[in-house]
């Protein structure tokens, strides 16, 4: 079936249903603005970012990585992605934690408490506890078979499966 051989009524209810579904994920994705990050549970580790030229290069692979695998899909045709990170990968290391008290004798008792804290090295490296990959933020795909509904709505699946994210951090548009 063909967009061109479908009624005008199965057109625009197809249209409309689309209409729909981005004005929903549009009112998702401002709600998890607002929304405040997920912590995890106070963990004893250190975090090492990236150097920051590591997000550009990064975003520039996964972009690539996708260009290929979205240009497969039946009726894309000529597709670019462009990915945007939050973060790139981070390693998470373990830290010793040690703390000391001591009290005075005397009137009044005295009491003095010092903590530390250390990164666990294991040879001549810090111990890695977690690796925390790359966070994406959103991903634009422009597509010149993005003008089939159909099309688009795969491609928008397709990337959103490929790197994990919710569908509505992908924008599809139509290209040249």
């Amino acid at each position: 079936m063909t967009w061109s051989s479908l009624k005008p009524r199965e057109k625009n209810l197809i249209r409309y249903l689309i209409l729909a579904v981005v004005v929903g994920l549009l009112f998702m994705s401002i709600r998890s603005l607002g929304a405040p990050a997920a912590t995890s549970p106070a963990v004893a580790a250190a975090v090492v970012p990236q150097p920051s030229g590591a997000v550009e290069q990064e975003e520039a692979v996964m972009g690539a990585d996708l260009t290929t695998i979205l240009s497969q899909v039946a009726g894309a045709g000529t597709v670019h992605v462009q990915v945007a990170l939050r973060a790139t990968e981070q390693q998470v290391y373990a830290v010793d934690h040690t703390s000391n008290t001591t009290t005075q004798q005397g009137s009044p008792a005295q009491t003095q408490s010092q903590s530390s804290e250390q990164t666990v090295v294991v040879g001549n490296a810090a111990l890695p506890v977690q690796v925390d990959g790359a966070q994406v933020a959103s991903v634009l795909v422009v597509a010149s078979g993005a003008a089939d509904p159909a099309v688009a709505a795969a491609l928008a699946q397709a990337a959103a499966a490929a790197l994990g994210v919710p569908i509505f951090e992908v924008q599809v548009l139509q290209g040249a």
